[in-house]
């Protein structure tokens, strides 16, 4: 059984550990890719921001994934860091945590949400699309060693 949890002491730092893990050794990222984790996790821990929120999917096995919704550009909310652990990848463990992204963002009163991926993250596409996010933009970039093409995916709430 895969249950939900609101974020807890500890668990940024292990978000920034798995994340690094899941980019560099999976996908051959290089190590900036870490830098860059830790920058959302300092914002995240240092705003007071009442419609901000994390959580992280745990099971037997431990912590199985996460996800941060915080304030985007303007007035529309920025979902944030998600990642689901191999183990527990197909048991719609990503779905769920998007889900109360989703959820959470409509009751805080953002009228829109937006995320920032990159083209070869392809398998979180399809997440994104069944969820009613679309592709608003996309812009060649190089980063973490490789050539690769930054999206912005949007949608109302």
């Amino acid at each position: 059984m895969i249950a939900l949890r609101e974020m807890q002491p500890g668990d940024l730092g292990w978000i920034v550990e798995a994340q690094t893990h899941l980019y560099v050794r999976e996908l051959g990222w290089a190590r900036g890719m870490e830098a860059k984790l830790l920058q959302v996790a300092l914002e995240f821990a240092t705003r007071q921001n009442p419609r901000q929120a994390g959580w992280v999917a745990e099971g037997p096995e431990g912590r199985l994934g996460a996800v941060l919704a915080m304030a985007g550009p303007g007035d529309a909310a920025q979902l944030r860091l998600l990642h689901v652990e191999k183990i527990a990848r197909g048991q719609g463990v990503g779905g769920r945590l998007v889900d109360r992204v989703l959820q959470f963002c409509r009751a805080s009163g953002y009228p829109s949400i937006m995320l920032e991926t990159k083209d070869v993250l392809a398998p979180a596409h399809a997440l994104y699309r069944s969820r009613g996010f679309e592709l608003a933009d996309q812009r060649p970039q190089s980063a973490y060693g490789l050539e690769m093409h930054e999206q912005i995916w949007t949608r109302a709430l």
